[in-house]
């Protein structure tokens, strides 16, 4: 496993995270190629979740696309601090 355990735990709502990779590999629906974008997790996994529901800020050449993204494909790249912590991510 490429992740730590304390990486995956850190996965919250509001999390911010780099995606990149192949569509298949990144287990995106409905969508062949690349992906090299940003994204926030909508929805808090749980520790069984291989997938986590996020909101991609770009996809192709669409934008604010909201899909499940590969659990250990996310490199976290913020975390919400406490006061954006109490505000939810709405799609």
């Amino acid at each position: 496993m490429s992740k730590s355990k304390n990486e995956a735990d850190q996965l919250r709502e509001g999390t911010r995270v780099l995606v990149h990779g192949e569509a298949a590999y990144l287990w995106i629906q409905d969508y062949n190629g690349l992906v090299f974008t940003m994204g926030t997790v909508i929805r808090t996994p749980k520790p069984t979740d291989k997938k986590v529901l996020v909101i991609l800020d770009m996809l192709g050449d669409k934008w604010d696309v909201v899909t499940t993204v590969r659990r250990t494909a996310l490199k976290i790249a913020r975390q919400p601090s406490a006061k954006e912590g109490d505000a939810h991510v709405h799609a």
